[in-house]
């Protein structure tokens, strides 16, 4: 990104700048800052309102895999109070979304991945906020969430940990489910030290997937030419 990269110009030319306003991010994470992972958030965001009409009449359970700092988690919960949201990252970046979202809700219902032992009976409904690495994915329930989000990091994994993320997918979202990705065209990954070519396209989506839109994402323009897609499907399950 260069020194003249001026993140909220960017977030203002591209269409989907509402609820999720500059107002609200004003209000929500102050008026000083320009970071583009607040604006990339709340373009996500908006981008999957638009298109599904999500609202806060609806208690919608969403489950965020590599959520990062865990702002589109804080808006999400911040614009539809009545969300519970499922978030799934390596121990080196989960503690990120923890702290920024228990910092924003403090009076949330939360259980963190060191609160989950082996034999461990969690009923999901009990928190608003569920914070589990990926070894801990065995304790979610079959066909539970609404809603399921990916968003940059698919980009970061091997083929054979984003087949077992889309294996999780088909079993834990309900039939009648919305799964929004947006990540990088093409990416070399190092896999046992040999090149591994992760493309968009090659993710293991199946025929029956309904796809509501798929195209080039504009969200990082004038910050990077690499080419980003963005698919909102209906997964189809297992």
């Amino acid at each position: 990104t260069g020194e003249a990269y001026d993140a909220k110009k960017s977030f203002l030319e591209l269409n989907f700048n509402s609820p999720a306003d500059i107002d609200f991010l004003n209000n929500e994470f102050g008026t000083e800052q320009n970071d583009f992972v607040i604006y990339k958030s709340a373009y996500y965001f908006n981008e999957i309102n638009n298109s599904i009409n999500i609202n806060d009449q609806i208690n919608q359970k969403i489950l965020d895999i590599g959520a990062g700092t865990g702002c589109t988690a804080r808006i999400i919960k911040a614009l539809i109070k009545k969300s519970s949201i499922c978030i799934i990252d390596i121990n080196t970046s989960i503690i990120y979304s923890i702290l920024n979202l228990l910092n924003r809700f403090p009076n949330s219902k939360f259980i963190l991945p060191n609160e989950i032992s082996t034999d461990f009976n969690m009923n999901l409904d009990d928190y608003d906020f569920i914070f589990l690495t990926p070894k801990l994915i065995k304790h979610i329930p079959k066909s539970y969430f609404d809603i399921a989000i990916n968003t940059d990091s698919f980009q970061e994994m091997t083929k054979n940990e984003i087949n077992k993320y889309f294996n999780l997918l088909r079993t834990t979202l309900k039939k009648e489910n919305y799964f929004y990705c947006s990540n990088a065209a093409e990416k070399v990954m190092m896999n046992e030290s040999k090149e591994e070519y992760i493309r968009f396209a090659e993710y293991p989506w199946i025929s029956s997937d309904e796809d509501i839109f798929y195209n080039l994402t504009y969200v990082h323009k004038d910050r990077t030419t690499k080419p980003f897609f963005v698919k909102l499907t209906k997964l189809s399950l297992y």
